[in-house]
């Protein structure tokens, strides 16, 4: 369609920003909202940017300007719900956790491209960060897109919401002298524009914050050990899934814990996740550690960290996988893309333990904890779960 309007533009950012444009969310209007209330198949994470508009897409096509555009164009907790979800179920905490998003940069104005500069315009009780590298001579964009990621923390309890406006520069990645949030006007001694195309973006953010509840109310969901297909060959839990066993989703609340996430705040729980390393979580704010199916090792240190924690109170839910020498054989196959052949993986723990225990192919780390609570879930493979309480 562009090639028939002449339009002199033609790129995959632009493919990808006419297809985004062109597309209608299910659950946008009161009607889908009510059809589903808690966002199983209209969050973000469920139907991405919604169903097609072809004619739509040719159009945008046809008349197709370069630009910069942002996905998600916003994050507004408030109102975009339940397509923000599970991110909007539940406030941001005072001090809390900061919640961490990514951020998809489509860059129509060239294959080469930088992110150079983010100014956040809005409430100074809403704390939105970006990395370092932004301002430390720039995010390369290459080829046509680029992400980073957004970090948003509250320190006063309310409604806050402003803007971050990110720059993005075209080919070339020079600066230019123009007004900020336009493109600049300074030319050459030809006549000829020598500055790279360069735009301001806004991103909306809008969230609600709270006090941080009782200790006891708050829960930390490990987000760091748990892998997904790719980079790993990680075989789904569900082992009855046989036409296809891999995960791609990854075990956290926003994909296959979803429904577990869901309980625990309808339960007057507020569950933060957590994606760094355990030794520098604050654990002792928490009542209880979530570790849901890790594939990833638990350094010493983490495990000494969860230890201290768990003798002031923390307790402990491990969701834990299941672990069988013959199924991981017969699961491993030659990848043709990679010209490797890959395995399994599934955690189990080759540190010494304080004690194990097994139920026939099942193996897990069993130990509770001095105080607080302790439980601990296997998925077996013989398609069955068990679990034991202390």
């Amino acid at each position: 369609a562009a090639r028939r309007a002449g339009a002199s533009a033609r790129n995959p950012a632009m493919v990808r920003q006419c297809l985004l444009e062109a597309s209608t969310r299910f659950g946008h209007n009161a009607t889908g909202r009510d059809a589903d209330p808690r966002g199983g198949a209209s969050s973000l994470f469920a139907q991405g940017a919604g169903g097609v508009d072809p004619l739509k897409a040719v159009r945008c096509a046809e008349a197709y300007a370069p630009r910069a555009t942002l996905v998600p164009p916003s994050l507004d907790l408030v109102r975009d719900c339940p397509y923000l979800s599970p991110l909007c179920e539940q406030p941001l905490l005072v001090g809390g956790a900061a919640l961490a998003v990514n951020v998809t940069v489509l860059n129509g104005l060239g294959v080469l491209g930088k992110v150079t500069d983010a100014v956040w315009v809005g409430s100074e009780h809403l704390e939105v960060a970006v990395p370092r590298s932004i301002k430390r001579g720039g995010l390369t964009l290459w080829p046509w897109t680029g992400a980073f990621a957004v970090r948003v923390s509250a320190s006063k309890a309310g409604v806050h919401e402003g803007s971050l406006y990110v720059r993005v520069e075209g080919d070339g990645g020079a600066r230019d002298e123009g007004h900020r949030f336009g493109r600049g006007a300074r030319r050459g001694a030809c006549g000829v524009d020598e500055t790279p195309p360069a735009r301001w973006v806004e991103f909306f953010v809008a969230a609600r914050a709270a006090n941080p509840p009782p200790r006891k109310r708050r829960v930390l969901w490990d987000g760091s050990h748990s892998l997904n297909y790719p980079p790993a060959f990680v075989p789904r839990d569900n082992l009855n899934q046989a036409d296809d066993l891999l995960d791609w989703s990854g075990d956290l609340p926003s994909s296959n814990f979803r429904r577990a996430w869901l309980a625990l705040v309808d339960r007057g729980y507020h569950v933060d996740v957590w994606r760094d390393d355990l030794s520098c979580a604050p654990l002792d704010d928490y009542g209880v550690l979530f570790v849901a199916d890790p594939e990833d090792e638990f350094s010493r240190d983490e495990i000494e960290a969860v230890r201290a924690a768990a003798a002031t109170g923390l307790g402990l839910v491990v969701l834990a996988d299941w672990y069988d020498e013959a199924m991981i054989r017969n699961a491993a196959f030659f990848d043709d893309n990679t010209q490797v052949a890959w395995r399994a993986a599934v955690a189990r723990r080759r540190e010494k333990r304080p004690r194990a225990r097994a139920f026939g192919s099942c193996e897990f780390f069993a130990r509770g904890v001095e105080r607080g609570i302790w439980a601990c879930v296997v998925f077996c493979a013989r398609r069955r779960a068990r679990a034991v309480r202390k």
